[in-house]
């Protein structure tokens, strides 16, 4: 009986353990945007089908702070599905220059 609690309570531990390392990539992403809201930075997301140079990177990044008059802190994405142009999603707003929305679009236009 002893060996069986024993047991448990390593399991709980074990999980414990889990669950916090599952939640503090979560954690720290929310701490992360909590801090940014505090300090007027907005969090853009850019959505390539390729790997984007660095000087442009720094052109959109630039761009992005003119439009939103506001530091824009800017994670990069590659997703080849899109076929090319660009997606950026910002402060709940989305521009979509993606070859593939543009087929979409056309495809409806032509149904």
């Amino acid at each position: 009986m002893k060996k069986a609690l024993e047991a448990s309570n390593k399991n709980r531990k074990g999980n414990s353990l889990l669950t916090k390392t599952k939640l503090n990539p979560l954690i720290n992403e929310l701490v992360e945007e909590l801090k940014n809201k505090n300090t007027g930075v907005l969090t853009a997301k850019a959505t390539t089908a390729v790997v984007m140079k660095d000087e442009l990177k720094e052109k959109l990044k630039s761009k992005l702070e003119q439009k939103f008059s506001k530091e824009i802190k800017l994670e990069y994405e590659v997703n080849p599905e899109i076929i090319g142009g660009l997606i950026v999603d910002v402060d709940g707003k989305t521009i979509d220059s993606s070859v593939l929305t543009k087929i979409k679009n056309i495809k409806k236009q032509l149904i």
